[in-house]
């Protein structure tokens, strides 16, 4: 059984953003790693029910999209929310 598998058991992607930077402090060279989430819908409301958001997943054609720097057709409307 696959993990990371839709319904259809077809493999998918979390949209992610990821950086480099350098602790100004310590210097220390720090990677960092954020998942992208949305809004909570269907059975992810009861999972996720604290928050209501759950990661952004991609299809195969806006995974690709997304790796070519493309804007993909879920972030045309996205906006950023503050993390509690």
């Amino acid at each position: 059984m696959c993990l990371l598998c839709a319904t259809d058991q077809e493999l998918f992607a979390f949209a992610g953003l990821c950086d480099v930077w350098i602790d100004r402090t310590t210097g220390e060279v720090v990677n960092s790693f954020s998942i992208v989430t949305t809004a909570a819908h269907g059975i992810m409301q009861e999972i996720h029910n604290s928050k209501q958001r759950m990661p952004l997943t991609l299809t195969p054609n806006i995974e690709a999209s997304w790796l070519a720097g493309e804007v993909p057709d879920p972030f045309y409307a996205f906006k950023a929310m503050p993390v509690n």
